[in-house]
């Protein structure tokens, strides 16, 4: 694609437009926050979405709760929020939602730029505040209370001044504002200022304006309006307009009854006025938050709690820490203390922690209240709870054990310390070891058992009841028990053992231990796999027959109660010997009576036939040929073996090697060879005769 020259250069510029103003962005994003200037006030609340923006920076950053101020900060509230700030000469100033407010200094006054939404102003001593909007117009208010809105629709601004004096003015028309009254102010253009005095005004009960209401979430909330009769009116008919926003559009509408009325709202701002039915007449516009706030949540005491005094006589000193969660959206809380016997209640002064020191002077219930505030200190949520101040009169609890020595099988059956009284209902056992070690433990129950991994020694412990989170009862005796230690294996393996097929018993030197404990011997090759395990009572001895040959690990356990308390080990060798064959297998004398037949040769059957084979090797050294002929070697299964005339085709001497082969863990392990010498006569066939042509001969 080509590009003239002043594409060129536009493209250029725009690109260099696009990184300077992005390098200024991160510039003031990451630059020092706060000016170099002294603060003038202070964040005191905010609920929700609230931002602030410094003087000459182009980003905007979270507001906070606790935040200084600083001059020409502009301060911004969201959909369904609101802050409260505290301003120089103890101006309060209520932001409602969605406003967008400037604090300017002229000639070193605070001046207010209100361009949008709406302020509620609450002024201190001799503090006085002026406001201009953002249609032109101006209020100046001494000493005041007030709530003042604006309709960007319209162009108006409402001044609603419940206390103090005032003065408006827009474009050239000003006008004069007494306590209670109300006034509507045109644009900078038309210079229309409508004032209503307090006596022509339908007085609104409640709810009062900028209340905030609270409401779980995700629900809605019912709301019950209350309106005043005109004293100078016979009409006694009342509607309720209400809408979500200021400028009262899409607003609905409903008749009261008795000037009363209930209505189900759901969490968002509200803006609701009174009238006259039959007359254009309003009451003030009030403002009313119903938020979505998490309930008070009571921490500590718990209910049921019980504090116990130790002082004498029947006053006593008691301090406590109350302590609750609330919603960090609220403004403030406050403690209110209910002694008992119908005593004078204790209000405490609020607080913006979740904690409160109470102090209680007479034993009996007492019930504490903790309600939350708005920034107007009107009570938006309550929680309560319940709690018992006690004289000590309880007995410190004891061990009601009466042993002192116990064996070591005893901990592993399980043994249980008691210490039962119904006047606790939690205990902490202080525990010293017989290593000078403390250790606490907690229970619920009044029995503990003790682990049976303890190590044994003597042992003490000491038990305290728990009267409450904090207070313990004195403790009580000091309990002294003595835990035996266990037998100990000493035992003896040889570095060989040899074993035959006759003497084939290994019997290991263990030392004598009770009965209540058990010998578990595991015998494991170099394989890994274990190829023997035994179990032994305490005072048998280690003796048992065994079919081993090789190298092997010994392992012998001391086990009670299923489980292992000591383990040894140790490594040896097992040599076994197979026993050759002693009797001699017989042959007939006369082989000729077996001709064309078969003879047997027989030896005795070995222990343990189905562990055992016999290995024949033979062979016939005959005296008309010097050769020596070998029978293939067999490896047979059974004692006996078959000798026919076929394998044996000529007399002479039959030599015979014997060898018994044992199977040992897999091993096939042969004896030493027994030698055997037989004559055998192989039998002489006759020749059969030869007849010719013409002639018989007959062979002799």
């Amino acid at each position: 694609m080509n590009f003239s020259k002043f594409e060129k250069l536009f493209l250029a510029g725009l690109l260099l437009g696009i990184f300077v103003l992005t390098t200024l962005l991160i510039t003031d994003r990451n630059s020092e926050n706060t000016p170099l200037v002294e603060p003038i006030g202070k964040v005191r609340y905010r609920n929700h979405i609230a931002v602030r923006k410094y003087p000459g920076r182009l980003v905007w950053f979270d507001l906070k709760k606790e935040d200084d101020l600083y001059p020409n900060d502009t301060i911004q509230t969201g959909e369904l929020s609101d802050a409260e700030l505290v301003l120089p000469d103890n101006l309060i100033l209520g932001l409602e939602a969605r406003s967008l407010v400037q604090l300017e200094f002229k000639d070193g006054k605070l001046v207010l730029r209100l361009d949008g939404g709406g302020l509620q102003i609450a002024q201190g001593g001799s503090s006085s505040a002026e406001i201009k909007t953002a249609n032109g117009q101006s209020i100046f208010l001494e000493n005041a209370n007030a709530a003042i809105r604006t309709d960007a629709d319209s162009n108006e601004t409402l001044v609603n001044l419940n206390s103090g004096e005032g003065r408006i003015q827009t474009g050239t028309a000003e006008a004069t504002l007494e306590n209670g009254s109300l006034a509507r102010m045109g644009s900078q253009e038309n210079n229309s200022i409508q004032i209503i005095k307090k006596e022509d005004q339908i007085k609104l009960i409640s709810p009062a304006d900028n209340q905030m209401l609270p409401a779980p979430t995700g629900k809605t909330r019912s709301v019950e309006f209350i309106a005043e009769k005109l004293e100078k009116d016979l009409i006694t008919t009342y509607s309720l307009e209400i809408a979500d926003n200021s400028s009262m559009q899409n607003s609905r509408t409903y008749r009261m009854k008795n000037r009363k009325l209930n209505l189900t709202l759901a969490a968002r701002d509200w803006y609701w006025r009174v009238k006259v039915n039959g007359k254009d007449s309003y009451s003030a516009t009030r403002y009313l938050k119903i938020r979505e706030f998490k309930p008070i949540r009571l921490i500590y005491p718990p209910d049921d709690f019980i504090l116990i005094n130790n002082e004498p006589g029947e006053r006593l000193v008691e301090e406590m820490t109350l302590q609750w969660k609330t919603d960090e959206n609220y403004s403030s809380s406050r403690v209110i203390l209910y002694p008992p016997d119908k005593l004078k209640p204790v209000h405490y002064s609020t607080t913006r922690q979740n904690s409160q020191l109470v102090r209680m002077t007479f034993p009996g219930a007492y019930r504490w209240v903790v309600e939350n505030l708005d920034y107007q200190n009107q009570v938006i949520d309550t929680a309560e709870g319940y709690f018992r101040i006690e004289k000590n009169n309880r007995q410190p609890p004891n061990i009601l054990n009466r042993e002192n020595k116990i064996p070591y099988i005893t901990l592993l059956r399980g043994y249980s310390l008691d210490f039962s009284n119904d006047q606790y209902k939690s205990y902490r056992i202080i525990w010293t070891k017989p290593n000078g070690a403390t250790q606490d433990i907690f229970t619920n129950t009044g029995s503990y058992r003790i682990p049976e991994n303890t190590d044994p020694g003597k042992h003490s412990f000491q038990i305290r009841g728990k009267l409450n989170e904090l207070q313990e009862s004195q403790p009580g005796k000091i309990y002294s028990l003595t835990i035996e230690p266990p037998p100990t294996l000493n035992w003896k393996v040889p570095q060989t053992i040899t074993l035959q097929e006759e003497q084939n018993t290994i019997q290991i030197e263990s030392g004598k231990i009770p009965n209540d404990y058990q010998k578990e011997l595991s015998i494991i090759n170099s394989a890994s796999s274990v190829r023997l395990k035994k179990v032994f009572k305490g005072g048998e001895d280690i003796s048992f027959k065994a079919r081993l040959h090789g190298s092997y690990t010994f392992i012998l356990k001391l086990v009670a109660e299923k489980k292992v308390i000591q383990q040894l080990s140790e490594k040896t060798s097992v040599n076994f010997s197979v026993t050759p064959v002693k009797s001699i297998p017989t042959i007939p004398k006369d082989w000729n009576a077996f001709e064309n037949s078969y003879i047997w040769l027989r030896w005795p059957l070995p222990p343990h036939t189905r562990f055992y084979r016999s290995k024949v090797l033979f062979s016939v050294q005959s005296e008309a040929s010097p050769l020596q002929k070998t029978i293939d070697r067999q490896v047979l299964k059974m004692s006996r073996m078959k000798l026919t005339n076929e394998k044996i085709d000529r007399s002479g001497t039959l030599g015979i090697n014997l060898i018994r082969v044992a199977i040992v863990d897999g091993q096939d392990l042969e004896s030493e060879p027994s030698e055997f010498s037989l004559q055998v006569n192989y039998p002489q066939r006759p020749q059969k005769p030869v007849i010719l042509p013409g002639k018989v001969e007959i062979e002799r």
